[in-house]
């Protein structure tokens, strides 16, 4: 499935030019990220005390995987 298909129906969207991988945010506490294949190479859980996921909550959380990725470099 190519990315463009793998995105379709998410609710936000970011790509890391760095690390050449896309993350999507379809709700609930998961987010997906993707190589340009389309590829999904990870998932991870934002941890949240309520049970549902703020966009900030979502958009602080990819930011931090970034940082991760980018530490193991």
């Amino acid at each position: 499935m190519s990315l463009r298909e793998q995105l379709s129906g998410a609710r936000w969207v970011q790509y890391d030019a760095d690390t050449d991988l896309t993350f999507a945010w379809f709700g609930g506490h998961g987010v997906h990220v993707y190589r340009d294949s389309g590829d999904e190479m990870d998932f991870f859980n934002v941890r949240s005390a309520q049970n549902h996921v703020s966009l900030d909550e979502v958009i602080a959380a990819v930011h931090d995987k970034i940082a991760q990725y980018h530490d193991m470099g």
